[in-house]
């Protein structure tokens, strides 16, 4: 599969191959399953969007993983075409937007009551709510000058206004928007995107072998986001627990209105404390992009030279017991430099973490 500076995905693709012992009452030997982990990174704000959604599934199905968790799946639309041509390697999956497990309902032709990000109650709360507390409170000018600079300032001002409005709308908003004009257009009921709901957390679990259980579970519940966050839990069949999740990115700016942090580092924080309450008992595995990882300052190539991103919350992985052994088995950036479509340093923030009674053999970004 091609990596990022080929233009197909916004992040690496990490390829890890785990072996489970298994208890000898139930079989001898062991379980090896390759897992993956994969920023698709599919959202109009990043170029190339319309060709990229159409070559990820050709190239997922040149993957040979066993289990794959896919970020950044943010629309139905692309969820169900990708879908339709992976199913047949990998037979089980499962998103926030399933019904079940291998089961993702979408509608077809046209509804009196749309399914989209944003429904047409919702735009019209935008046009005459939003923006109206937006303009007034000063923030429009912002949003002209910069985008995130916009939304940390209606998030602080307005965030009243932003309770009663559509969490989907408001995320949808966030991640497609470009400019002024641009704010709601990739959002709003129009033509084929009349029936195409927002996958909040972008979330997508792929496996070739059995999912015998699995949910999405919010690492806030109760709260609103501007952009969702949360995990799916599975068990897959002679393997065990997975986790797939996509962590905040720690943005030097704050635009979350219902959460008491003062920074996405803070709420990063809070997401791996979540994740390490709930699984600390028992065998994991967690793929995931965690928009965190070390510094490093010397290295054998200019590709093994990180900038880090929030070096402290990768440390609170190590400290909780997590086996991250990508950095010894390759060490090559994940999200790099060179990456024409986002300008970002040189840093390794995908992994497959575990913790339990595993073995890992070497893992590696494919190229």
């Amino acid at each position: 599969m091609m990596s990022s500076q080929h233009s197909l995905v916004q992040g690496a693709i990490l390829h890890f191959l785990l072996c489970m012992s298994i208890l000898l009452a139930v079989v001898s030997g062991e379980t090896c399953r390759t897992l993956t982990t994969f920023n698709a990174g599919l959202t109009s704000r990043i170029d190339d969007y319309v060709s990229r959604v159409s070559r990820q599934p050709s190239a997922l199905m040149a993957e040979d993983s066993d289990v794959i968790c896919l970020q950044e799946y943010w629309f139905e639309k692309d969820l169900a075409f990708m879908l339709d041509i992976v199913r047949e390697k990998y037979r089980y999956h499962f998103s926030p937007l399933h019904s079940s497990i291998n089961t993702l309902t979408t509608a077809k032709g046209k509804r009196l009551f749309p399914r989209t990000a944003c429904n047409p109650a919702d735009v019209a709360y935008f046009y005459f709510r939003v923006l109206p507390c937006s303009l007034f409170k000063g923030c429009v000018p912002l949003f002209f000058k910069s985008l995130p600079d916009g939304l940390t300032c209606a998030a602080e001002k307005c965030g009243g206004v932003f309770k009663a409005f559509s969490e989907d709308c408001l995320s949808c908003i966030t991640l497609t928007a470009t400019s002024i004009s641009s704010l709601i257009d990739a959002c709003k009921p129009e033509g084929y995107n009349h029936n195409n709901r927002l996958n909040g957390p972008g979330l997508v679990l792929l496996s070739k072998h059995e999912i015998l259980s699995a949910n999405y579970h919010d690492y806030f519940p109760g709260k609103e986001l501007t952009i969702q966050r949360g995990f799916i839990e599975a068990q897959i069949k002679d393997f065990g627990t997975v986790v797939c999740s996509h962590f905040s990115a720690v943005f030097p700016y704050y635009f979350e209105y219902d959460l008491d942090f003062s920074s996405y580092v803070q709420q990063q924080q809070a997401e791996i404390a979540v994740i390490h309450s709930r699984f600390n008992s028992r065998d994991h595995v967690v793929l995931a992009d965690f928009n965190t990882g070390p510094t490093v300052e010397t290295a054998v190539s200019t590709d093994r030279i990180l900038a880090g991103e929030a070096p402290q919350n990768y440390q609170i992985w190590l400290d909780n017991g997590y086996n991250i052994t990508y950095l010894k088995d390759d060490g090559r950036c994940t999200f790099c430099q060179n990456n024409r479509l986002v300008d970002y340093s040189n840093n390794v923030i995908d992994y497959v973490m575990f913790k339990g009674d595993y073995t890992a053999q070497p893992s590696q970004v494919k190229t």
